[in-house]
């Protein structure tokens, strides 16, 4: 009896495993790790036709699915569930027309809202993704996953977040993108402006004493 639980543990922890290892992937890496995205995207259709989701990974603890607005209309579908997805799992998030703007976006049920890919509409919580072109093989995810374009969610408020943009990872496929590069302001400027301001300050007050004399 004894060795026969033994045997189903074993089996529990196995099969635990297996489902652990179907949620990792090797991600396309955040350059900034632990910092806000300062980059924003837009993504347009490619071609007339389907706009696919492939499932690359995730490390989150809530749980989300993905959609897509068109225009500024939501789709309706919405999938590839961060829990019980494995990588290669695909979702066809709606049709679309060559030159159409494509906002993609996470719910996520544990803080009862969405997070999207035009950090505009993400209020004053700023960028929650972050973007890239895959090449359909660096890095190798584990399964079948064609070129496209890879984006990955932070799905915490930005005072929680950690930024690695690692929480729902998708390789997308009739989807082109622009990126416009922002370049944080170094934590010092301010520090350095001031002392600027200080400078110039004093500047003028030896110059006013001389003018007076």
């Amino acid at each position: 009896m004894t060795m026969t639980k033994k045997s189903l543990l074993a089996l529990a922890l196995v099969a635990a495993g297996a489902f652990s290892s179907a949620q990792a992937s090797t991600a396309i890496p955040y350059p900034n790790k632990g910092a806000e995205n300062p980059d924003t995207y837009t993504f347009t259709a490619t071609a007339d036709g389907q706009v696919t989701a492939f499932f690359v990974g995730s490390d989150a603890g809530f749980t989300e699915v993905l959609g897509m607005t068109v225009n500024g209309v939501a789709t309706g579908t919405t999938g590839l569930n961060d829990h019980t997805s494995h990588i290669g799992d695909s979702l066809m998030l709606g049709n679309v027309h060559a030159g159409d703007t494509l906002v993609f976006f996470i719910a996520v049920d544990n803080l009862g809202r969405s997070w999207f890919s035009d950090k505009a509409l993400n209020g004053t919580d700023g960028q929650h993704v972050y973007s890239a072109t895959y090449d359909g093989a660096n890095p190798n995810f584990g399964a079948t996953i064609p070129a496209g374009t890879y984006i990955g969610f932070e799905d915490l408020l930005k005072k929680d977040a950690d930024f690695n943009f690692l929480d729902d990872q998708f390789v997308l496929t009739n989807v082109s993108s622009v990126t416009v590069s922002g370049t944080p302001l170094p934590a010092a400027l301010p520090l350095f402006a001031s002392g600027l301001g200080a400078l110039g300050l004093a500047g003028f007050r030896r110059r006013s004493k001389a003018a007076r004399r």
